[in-house]
């Protein structure tokens, strides 16, 4: 049995959600999609790193569900190395070939991360199981619209933002949870300033 620990963030994605509706009109969403996080948490990077290393490669497992079959998890291979158009083709194509049944069961093996959007369904919150033998899983939360305190010149106010809660799960052998806090308040601050 692995050991756990699941890491939390809430964070507002006004400007990615804003960003995404620029980007898709432009050629900026060509642009390599690189862990920010990994430069400022180095030691957290490395020990992913090190979970990937046994095949020196980075196959995100992107969770499907299948109705009152379950779920399945097929693999992008390489995921590291999509443009961020390439990586939701890729995503795209994979749920839907898992939907219509149509995956090879070379396509469900291999991941090395788990990425779960829980959120779909409506669910604003959960912990989810990694797929052994993953280092992680990274839930993520239906994005809504809720009441937060914003600092202004003035003091601080109440605003409506659009808010989504991250979960992160890792085994706790290959990562730390002080480095997932890191990491996780990093992918906060990545998410909130997404230029």
């Amino acid at each position: 049995m692995a050991c756990r620990c699941t890491c939390v963030i809430s964070a507002t994605t006004e400007r990615a959600i804003s960003s995404r509706v620029t980007a898709s009109r432009s050629k900026r969403a060509g642009a390599r999609i690189r862990l920010r996080s990994a430069s400022d948490h180095p030691d957290c990077y490395r020990k992913f790193r090190i979970a990937w290393a046994r095949r020196k490669v980075c196959h995100v497992g992107v969770a499907v569900p299948l109705g009152e079959e379950g779920l399945i998890v097929p693999v992008i291979r390489n995921a590291d190395t999509y443009s961020l158009v390439g990586l939701a083709r890729a995503v795209q194509d994979v749920v839907e070939r898992a939907r219509k049944r149509q995956l090879k069961p070379d396509e469900v093996q291999g991941s090395t991360f788990t990425l779960t959007n829980h959120g779909v369904s409506g669910s604003l919150f959960a912990t989810p199981i990694i797929n052994q033998p993953n280092c992680a899983i990274l839930g993520v939360g239906r994005v809504h619209k809720r009441p937060v305190v914003v600092e202004t010149l003035q003091g601080d106010a109440l605003a409506i933002r659009l808010m989504v809660y991250l979960a992160l799960t890792i085994d706790h052998r290959i990562v730390d949870g002080a480095q997932a806090d890191a990491f996780m308040s990093k992918a906060k601050t990545v998410l909130e300033g997404w230029a």
